[in-house]
């Protein structure tokens, strides 16, 4: 099974994997670009509601995330005791919000996807502190209390790292943060930091990966090597974590270059991306923390700052789609003006405005579903807004005359070679809309059991499928099955998340009209995230055709989406 590892940081860092700790040189350059077209959408944006019954500082929008074609909302306050904290989620198909459960704890800080399942770490238990808790969303759609990991008063981040389960915490046992790993699914837990560390001051609230070692990070005091003392060693930690050892790792200013010494940081939201790590800097406030820089790491030694071509924009959350990353961004104009403003990039370096609008507080957090983007306002402590927890939708037709990312097909693979007229047809002329056709949806058809995951990067929709095979499977498939609408020749696309252990050749049969065409192969190693012309075919009115792809080749095979575009 193919799994991407990631997840998140914030009180004193640690990796498990034998790293000398020692602060090396660091390429600092800012990555800053041009901005391209503005597209003020305000008079655009539907407010959906607000579903919160809390204070206004606890209807925060901590973090919202798509599970399922719904959208999850996080809020609470757990400096106030604001529990117990309602599973609220926005159903964008019946246009209403929805609250599915309560979970025992003074707030919901985030939602976690992880090997195709929902989960809520339990970020501060009103309940008995001997466990700490956290929460899975059950095949049933139900939700499940795991009140299982020792000593924990907080469970702050969650990941999955080779096939254990890894909680970030801050325990009675310690006094402050620690890291404890199982290997039963969270059905018992044992600690991973190593004899003699401890996260001195801070809980452990973060676990990022990089460089294939997991690391869990707390309370970031940036200093220069030079300033590190015997004093301030202990704030100044990470662990890193391999599957044989765990060792502390010291971090500074190399780690996120231009931070000022006057506060104390968090790591928030990291995530993988072109393999590099990607993760937001959010300085402590009196309740919470305040969205405060970017970076990119290459190693915990090496970083940029992103500077956005809105030069005062503030990041707040990013997602990725596809071969896209997005981050949402906020310029305050004065007390009470705020500009939200979402940026897309392909390569880290060039980072084109998608489109931007105007609030009365900042955009905390926000998600994307089918083309739509959907916000969730946030405040800070000494500034509440009374719309602080109102959720926004930006619908897809407010900006998508905005191209976002260019039209290329160019397949990579000897296998893969579409006729010179097919590479010259760059957008088609027809005005017939896209045929999409996901691997959730009732149209896709396999004839045995696939596995289902979504830490691979590049995937459309929620997940993607592999055949749970690493060599070849003879007889099993995987077949989307679109409905055609108006018959006539249709370019078609496929989708999937690259990774080295998948096929090189994975091969295609094509039921068009008029034929079977079975000469097509796929290099799944390449081309992640982007809709890899196959060719073009007559297809007629109907649901008598389909798109097969077979497991006879070596690899974790794919199925993922494929997308037909009608031309004249």
């Amino acid at each position: 099974m193919i799994k991407k590892r990631i997840t998140k940081i914030a009180a004193g860092i640690f990796s498990f994997t034998l790293i000398v700790n020692t602060c090396f040189a660091v390429h600092t350059d800012k990555m800053v670009s041009a901005a391209t077209t503005v597209k003020d959408v305000t008079s655009q944006v539907e407010l959906l509601g607000n579903p919160f019954n809390k204070a206004t500082f606890a209807k925060n929008v901590w973090d919202m995330q798509v599970y399922n074609n719904r959208i999850y909302l996080a809020h609470g306050d757990f400096n106030t005791n604001a529990g117990p904290i309602p599973v609220i989620y926005y159903e964008p198909s019946a246009q209403k919000f929805i609250t599915q459960y309560t979970v025992d704890e003074e707030e919901i800080a985030q939602y976690k996807v992880m090997d195709g399942k929902l989960y809520i770490p339990g970020t501060d238990s009103r309940g008995d502190w001997n466990n700490g808790n956290f929460y899975t969303l059950e095949d049933n759609d139900q939700w499940l209390k795991n009140a299982t990991i020792p000593n924990a008063l907080h469970v702050f981040d969650m990941a999955l790292y080779n096939g254990q389960l890894y909680a970030a915490c801050g325990t009675s046992r310690t006094g402050w943060g620690e890291v404890l790993v199982s290997n039963d699914m969270g059905k018992t837990w044992t600690s991973r930091v190593p004899i003699g560390f401890t996260f001195y001051g801070s809980w452990a609230t973060s676990l990022f990966e990089l460089n294939q070692t997991l690391y869990a990070s707390g309370k970031m005091m940036y200093m220069k090597p030079t300033s590190i003392t015997t004093s301030y060693t202990k704030y100044v930690s990470m662990l890193g974590i391999t599957d044989s050892s765990s060792t502390r790792q010291i971090y500074s200013t190399n780690f996120a270059n231009g931070l000022t010494s006057s506060y104390v940081y968090y790591m928030k939201k990291p995530t993988t991306f072109q393999n590099k790590l990607v993760y937001l800097n959010n300085r402590i406030t009196t309740s919470h923390w305040l969205p405060d820089s970017m970076y990119i790491a290459k190693s915990i030694n090496e970083s940029t700052k992103v500077i956005f071509p809105e030069a005062s924009a503030v990041p707040a959350d990013q997602l990725i789609r596809g071969n896209s990353l997005y981050v949402l961004t906020n310029v305050k104009n004065s007390a009470g003006n705020y500009t939200s403003v979402v940026y897309q990039t392909t390569d880290l370096q060039t980072w084109n405005e998608v489109f931007r609008f105007n609030t009365d507080t900042f955009a905390r957090s926000f998600e994307e579903m089918n083309g739509d983007f959907y916000f969730g306002l946030g405040c800070d402590s000494a500034t509440v807004a009374a719309s602080t927890g109102n959720i926004l939708k930006v619908a897809s037709s407010a900006y998508q005359d905005i191209p976002l990312i260019p039209v290329i097909n160019n397949p990579s693979t000897s296998e893969l070679t579409p006729s010179t007229a097919e590479l010259t047809q760059t957008i088609p002329s027809s005005t017939t809309a896209p045929i999409i056709v996901d691997n959730n949806d009732s149209s896709f058809i396999s004839n045995s059991t696939w596995t289902i995951t979504t830490q691979s990067v590049g995937y459309y929709g929620s997940n993607i499928l592999n055949d749970g095979t690493v060599g070849a499977d003879q007889g099993k498939w995987a077949m989307w099955v679109p409905t055609i609408t108006e018959s006539g020749n249709y370019q078609v696309y496929m989708r999937w998340a690259a990774d080295s252990t998948r096929p090189a050749a994975a091969p295609l049969e094509i039921k068009y009209n008029g034929g079977m065409d079975t000469s097509k192969t796929v290099n799944q190693q390449e081309n992640n995230g982007t809709w890899v012309l196959i060719g073009t075919y007559a297809l007629s009115a109907g649901s008598d055709q389909y798109i097969k792809i077979l497991c006879s080749s070596p690899g974790y095979t794919a199925a993922d989406a494929i997308k037909l575009e009608k031309v004249n």
